[in-house]
């Protein structure tokens, strides 16, 4: 089971609903009514529900109440079924794919109900890690799960999926042709909801005629508009208590964010976070300054950004949003000062560090010690539209950047028996986790997991006698350590394939 666990989902829901507004009570209560819902829960031949709408309509909050109310009910009457959830997220890479979506689905049923685990145990004891690897790890891990919920041990299961969206194209595209053409033995024991944004590659397989009942949250904005208009109220109350609002303020208040917000939570849940900065003098002023639809309020945002008389401080601003946005995993505090190649006296210092997260605060946030996006959909601007703004000359300059830094970082950390095991047949395990963030800190952790992805994205420090070239004859068997020290040795066959893929070989001669 330790070796199953990628991520425990359970503790993905709680992180996620503290980093989120409080559900409101009732706000998503209305899709219990939903006509597709009640069809869905009555229909024995039809056992797919997709949930699809627009970013920031409040998908994430809605599963996460379906999640529990599914709960509510099997404890209801205990032993009539066991209730799995996954919420995909891009920004983190053990939850953005659907092998790791079925991998945490699997590990959750098994927790719930012991008995389910010997279906794991067969394929662990034939292949072990190597199931979770390649192309074929969607289909075997598909396969486990099929037989966990025909096992006789297990009643009913309800199993949902959050943001599939956020995984990656290939993943899901397998994960839709296992699931919209499996034939389930007993199709009433197993019923799956599933939430995504309205992108083709998922409503092609989704809109097929029989393949699921659908909810558009967009043809329910009714519905979503007055869940928004409860969390408008919610949002400005709180405000209107901390910042002592007079009452005309707070009804011009309430009256402007219902006017603009277009059914969309986050969107005044960004305006609200903006406001929390600003005297309620002011407040009147600056509400007004925000436009209506999220790309008009993230390039407000920009422009917030870029205010400032010190033209340092909106580079280093500028900066972290860089770093932010290329990294290929969310950066601990500790970390995203050396990554971002900030000078000593700031990357060292954590209180300094979130303030500049502080300032970028309507596309970043602090959640425990990472510093995370405050949606999809931030990232996704930063990637787009807003990425003119903050690459004028493309990303590829900045991954260059990037990986000399890693290089660099490496090659002043990495040497032989880097933790002083001493012995050859030494274990991962055996390191203990303090000696291991003494010996290898996060930052170089980091660049040795992921040094050979920001090659690919620029691949100017490719060539004999290069970078790339001189770091591994150096320290090619000292990276090798030191990934299996993490327990990534994985990571060097990607890195290796990628970086192979690059070389250009001479009739003659040897490079690589």
């Amino acid at each position: 089971m330790r070796a199953w666990q990628l991520t425990d989902p359970r503790d993905d829901r709680q992180r996620i609903a503290a980093t989120k507004d409080p559900l409101l009570k009732g706000s998503c209560s209305w899709i219990l009514e939903d006509p597709a819902f009640t069809q869905w829960s009555s229909d024995d031949k039809r056992w797919l529900l997709w949930i699809h709408g627009d970013p920031g309509k409040g998908k994430t909050m809605m599963m996460m109440g379906l999640a529990e109310e599914m709960e509510r009910s099997a404890a209801r009457k205990p032993g009539t079924g066991l209730v799995s959830y996954f919420f995909c997220q891009n920004t983190r890479q053990e939850q953005n794919s659907t092998a790791a979506a079925l991998r945490g689905l699997i590990y959750l049923l098994a927790v719930q109900e012991p008995r389910l685990a010997c279906h794991m145990r067969r394929e662990w004891d034939k292949s072990g890690n190597k199931m979770f690897d390649g192309e074929n790890s969607v289909y075997v891990l598909w396969r486990i799960l099929s037989e966990m919920v025909a096992d006789p041990a297990l009643s009913t299961v309800c199993l949902l999926v959050d943001a599939l969206d956020e995984c990656d194209i290939q993943s899901t595209a397998a994960f839709l042709t296992l699931l919209t053409r499996h034939k389930w033995k007993d199709s009433q024991k197993v019923k799956w909801i599933i939430s995504s944004r309205n992108e083709l590659r998922i409503t092609e397989w989704l809109q097929e005629p029989g393949a699921a009942f659908s909810t558009s949250l967009e043809l329910n904005s009714r519905h979503v508009t007055g869940a928004v208009e409860a969390f408008i109220r919610f949002k400005v109350d709180q405000l209107a208590d901390r910042k002592r609002y007079q009452i005309t303020l707070k009804q011009s208040m309430m009256e402007y964010l219902a006017k603009h917000a277009d059914g969309t939570f986050l969107w005044v849940a960004l305006v609200c976070k903006e406001l929390e900065k600003v005297a309620a003098r002011k407040a009147q002023k600056v509400m007004e300054s925000f436009p209506a639809g999220l790309t008009p309020l993230y390039d407000r945002m920009m422009e917030l950004v870029r205010q400032d008389e010190d033209d340092d401080e909106v580079e280093l601003r500028l900066i972290l949003l860089r770093t932010a946005t290329l990294a290929y995993r969310p950066l601990d505090l500790d970390e995203i000062g050396f990554v971002a190649g900030y000078e000593e006296g700031l990357r060292d210092n954590e209180k300094d560090l979130i303030d500049l997260v502080t300032s970028c605060g309507s596309f970043l946030t602090v959640s425990g010690q990472k510093v995370t996006f405050v949606h999809q959909s931030a990232k996704d601007y930063l990637t787009a539209s807003g990425g003119c703004s903050i690459f004028p000359s493309g990303s590829r300059e900045l991954h260059t950047e990037l990986t000399r830094r890693q290089l660099d970082n490496m090659s002043a950390h990495l040497k032989r028996d880097v933790c002083g095991l001493r012995l050859p047949d030494a274990s991962a395990q055996d390191v203990d986790a303090n000696e291991l963030r003494h010996h290898l800190p996060g930052h170089v952790q980091y660049a040795c997991c992921y040094w050979g992805q920001h090659v690919d994205g620029c691949r100017e420090v490719m060539g004999d006698d290069g970078p790339v070239h001189i770091f591994l004859q150096k320290h090619l068997l000292h990276w090798l350590e030191a990934l299996g020290v993490l327990g990534r040795v994985s990571d060097a066959v990607h890195t290796c394939t990628t970086l192979q893929g690059m070389v250009k070989v001479r009739r003659g001669s040897l490079s690589g």
